[in-house]
């Protein structure tokens, strides 16, 4: 099992209009480079969702649009933040790298 892991602290998103592939598109890079070290890939939620790639430049991990909002979510809330890909099965995530305090947001 082949697994690709790429940390990342920023991010670009473009919503895409009457594109025919998919419906938007967050780049993730290392802060003060311009190489990206992977992409989350919305598809329209009501077509098939094509398997996870792994690129030259890092994962490209594929989403319903349906599941935008919570993704967003966790790249403005967490940090710090990887992509991760199993080359063999396909099997993708975005996630936080480190473990996270239970309650963190308790008063």
């Amino acid at each position: 099992m082949a697994i690709i892991k790429k940390p990342f602290d920023s991010y670009s998103i473009v919503h895409s209009s009457n594109n025919s592939q998919y419906e938007a598109d967050i780049a993730c890079f290392v802060s003060g480079t311009t190489d990206m070290i992977g992409r989350i890939i919305f598809f329209a939620d009501d077509g098939p969702l094509p398997p996870n790639v792994p690129l030259d430049y890092g994962p490209e991990i594929h989403f319903p649009l349906g599941r935008f909002g919570e993704v967003v979510d966790t790249l403005r809330r967490e940090k710090p933040l990887y992509l991760w890909l199993d080359t063999d099965s396909l099997v993708g995530a975005v996630g936080t790298a480190d473990k996270e305090p239970a309650g963190e947001e308790e008063g």
